[in-house]
């Protein structure tokens, strides 16, 4: 199981580059060994060390234990001596983790990472410039390197980021800080360049850096940065996680170095004065002459596709495999199948009942029959437009959405909606250029983020139906309201959406993007694939995020130049028709004082729209255009059909008669594993949505397919859903097989005709069950499932 993982881990250019500079930066340490296991090494590894590891190194000596909570802390302390820790003597584990020395020089390294044969080596050259920062022994210096990670290389504009774009380097350009490191280091890395270009971009960088030293640092910025963290940290959301588990994760930053500094880095909230104090005193400029201009504990990485690169190393396999076993007698070779069979018969053999009755379990009764979330919806409407209004305790934060249906993009102009949504916040507006916008919002809010999501409607047989919605969403503390409005008014009336330059910008970043996360979460991006086929929910989410967009961005980019003024129009054209007030929904989720105002900000963001919409209308044909506009987007709405802009929007995305052929797609990758993914619908059997199919999935994540897949076939998980709206599918994660999965997907109806379940066993599947669904959720997570 942990061969696969690793092999599909072995096979992305960004795990493969994310390794190679931990080895190049933490050559003397364990950080230069891959923690995961080398698919390469992996099979060399004997029962008996794995064992003798485990001893040593999962002894409670070398253990850390951490309790959270309302608790009577001398019973539990008592409980945890008499049952665990008394079992045991203590023994000498000697596990910390030696600093790296600083390099004499900066380090440079050549690496390659698979591509397909059919694929192109232009352009596809990873570049990386990495530097060992700080220790974890100054938590200010720690939290100053995230700042100015965020304010000279990830930000929009960022001075770093934008100089190595402005000079070609790359069509996108990244930045990372790892800061959960006995040595936290900064990484900027270039996609899509080429090795030629290597010592370009460590120009580019220093140059750049020097000149930011020479000139001072954006005061704008930095307040920005500041502001961004500092808000993240009073916020403290940790989505579905709980508190607890998070602030016990947050300790080992400092507790696994330093036994007496536990609780180092939950106080943070302390430096955020200090650090703006210092900004006024050249502090950050100090630090990145000190830490990045003159210290030489730097790696520079290069990574190279190269073709054939997974067919040689299944090639070595083989090799190794056939000339091991050619020393082998008959004898041996008989004693190895045997094992084997061995194997597989005790993966297949049941848990005796005795055994599985000495695990403790809970009974039905100890299951809270009432959910604990209370839902808080409260609807009122300014001019015609719902605001649904979640009152939470909040601590003082408002979390806004404002959702635009965009039912009335004609189906050929979906696939635009991926990229609109990547261009509104991130390009210059009438008052801002895109650097000072993302600063200006960051300064003063916790941020104005653009979505897009479905909205399924549950309607029974009708099933797949849903709202495609474009989305706002921003967070802010009470007073800011007005200035978050006044903001999303700005990108919504303002943006310079003719600005190529920055479009092919965003558009080379969110390609790269793309291209990073389809494969990385490729159980997602197949069971989307292909319940496209089927569900019209699934094939708008694929038109829009999944590889149909993909597919789309990659057209665009290999010809915008001759189709760049025919993208503006259609953006434009875009904007006209979903930033309409009967479009709108608004959501706020606050206490009481954070409702305050908003109907009127409501009213004056509509006002705004309306103008705008009655502004491109009184333009005639072939006249010149008002800032920002385009004839050609003027001539494209008069010749969009009248029932769609003039008359009422469709209300819902619906599917047409299904189509009941089975399709069946393939895409090739580098990855050396698979993710197999097979979808249908049970709405079309006439079967409807019920709790049990939650039960069910439990019952298949844990037994039929935990067993044939994970157990048996050796893939590292395996995952299944039955939705809602009649959607289901089963999925794969890095996979070896491939027919194999399949059938066992399509033997899933003869295993549950033949599945017995005694009580205590069912009892186990439903308790596992509402174990999924009773997670705690924070204020802005209640007010998304309110809105739900």
């Amino acid at each position: 199981v942990v061969y696969n993982e690793m092999k599909g881990a072995f096979s992305t250019a960004d795990d493969v580059l994310g390794r190679t500079i931990m080895n190049t930066l933490f050559p003397d340490t364990p950080y230069g060994v891959e923690s995961g296991g080398d698919p390469e090494v992996i099979p060399q590894l004997t029962y008996e060390e794995f064992l003798d590891f485990h001893r040593k190194y999962y002894h409670p000596s070398n253990s850390y234990i951490y309790l959270y909570g309302n608790m009577d802390m001398r019973e539990r302390l008592d409980w945890l001596d008499r049952e665990y820790l008394s079992h045991f003597d203590k023994i000498d584990v000697v596990s910390a983790i030696p600093q790296q020395p600083a390099f004499d020089a900066i380090r440079k390294t050549e690496g390659t990472y698979p591509i397909l044969d059919a694929e192109s080596e232009e352009e596809k050259t990873y570049l990386s410039w990495n530097t060992v920062v700080t220790t974890c022994e100054e938590p200010l210096e720690v939290l100053a390197f995230a700042i100015l990670e965020y304010v000279l290389f990830s930000a929009p504009g960022a001075p770093v980021k934008q100089a190595l774009l402005d000079a070609g380097i790359a069509k996108s350009i990244e930045s990372a800080y790892e800061d959960g490191l006995l040595q936290p280091y900064l990484t900027v890395v270039a996609r899509g360049a080429e090795a030629k270009d290597s010592e370009r971009f460590t120009d580019v960088i220093r140059k750049t850096l020097e000149d930011v030293c020479t000139k001072g640092l954006d005061a704008r910025a930095l307040a920005s940065g500041i502001n961004y963290f500092e808000f993240r940290f009073r916020e403290a959301d940790f989505g579905s996680y709980p508190k607890g588990l998070v602030y016990g994760i947050d300790l080992f930053d400092s507790w696994l170095y330093h036994d007496e500094e536990p609780f180092l880095y939950l106080h943070e909230l302390e430096f955020f004065a200090e650090l703006k104090e210092k900004a006024k005193d050249g502090y950050f400029e100090q630090l990145i002459r000190d830490r990045l201009l003159n210290n030489p504990h730097q790696s520079m990485v290069t990574l190279k596709p190269a073709k054939g690169l997974a067919a040689e190393r299944e090639k070595k396999v083989a090799e190794t495999l056939a000339a091991y076993k050619a020393t082998l007698s008959k004898e041996e070779v008989r004693a190895i199948v045997e094992e084997t069979a061995a194997l597989q018969a005790y993966q297949e053999e049941e848990d005796p009942p005795e055994v599985m009755a000495t695990i403790p379990l809970l009974d039905r009764e100890d299951i809270q029959k009432e959910t604990p979330l209370s839902i808080s919806v409260e609807e009122t409407s300014v001019e015609g437009i719902r605001i649904l209004r979640h009152a939470y305790e909040t601590n003082g934060i408002a979390y806004l959405n404002l959702l635009f249906n965009t039912a009335g993009v004609p189906e050929n102009k979906r696939p635009y909606l991926g990229l609109l949504k990547s261009v509104l916040g991130r390009i210059r507006t009438e008052h801002f250029s895109h650097g000072d916008l993302f600063h200006e919002i960051n300064a003063n809010s916790g941020g104005i983020q653009f979505g897009l999501a479905v909205y399924p409607i549950d309607r029974g047989e009708q099933g797949d139906i849903g709202y495609g919605m474009l989305g706002i969403r921003a967070k802010y503390l009470y007073p800011q309201q007005s200035f978050v409005f006044s903001m999303i008014k700005e990108i919504l009336s303002s943006s310079k959406l003719d600005d190529t330059k920055r479009l092919k910008e965003i558009l080379d970043s969110g390609i790269a993007g793309l291209q990073h996360s389809l494969q990385t979460a490729g159980h997602a991006t197949a069971a989307t694939r292909a319940l496209a086929a089927r569900s019209s929910l699934s094939a708008w989410t694929d038109a829009t995020s999944g590889i149909g967009e993909y597919r789309f961005l990659e057209n665009l980019a290999s010809a915008f130049e001759e189709n760049a003024d025919e993208l503006v129009a259609t953006l434009q054209e875009l904007m006209w028709i979903i930033f309409r007030p009967e479009n709108m929904i608004v959501s706020i989720t606050a206490d009481g004082d954070g409702f305050a105002g908003v109907d009127d900000e409501v009213r004056k963001l509509t006002e705004r729209i309306i103008e705008n919409s009655a502004s491109a209308e009184r333009i005639p044909a072939g006249d010149a255009c008002a800032p920002g506009s385009n004839v050609a987007v003027l001539n494209s709405l008069r010749s969009l059909s009248a029932d769609v802009l003039n008359g009422p929007l469709q209300e819902h995305i619906s599917a047409e008669a299904s189509s009941t052929k089975t399709i069946s797609e393939a895409f090739s990758t580098s990855g050396q594993v698979q993710y197999v993914a097979l979808a249908g619908t049970f709405r079309e059997a006439g079967l409807p949505y019920t709790g049990k199919l939650r039960v069910l999935r439990t019952i298949l994540s844990y037994d039929y397919l935990w067993m044939n897949i994970r157990v048996l076939g050796g893939a590292y998980g395996c995952m299944t859903s039955m939705k809602r709206s009649g959607d289901g599918f089963f999925v794969s994660y890095r996979d070896p097989h491939l027919e194999q999965t399949l059938n066992v997907f399509r033997g899933l109806p003869a295993y549950l005709q033949t599945i017995e379940l005694d009580e205590r066993m069912m009892t186990k599947y439903i308790i596992g069950t509402i174990s999924e669904m009773d997670m705690p959720m924070n204020a802005s997570a209640k007010g998304s499932f309110a809105l739900k």
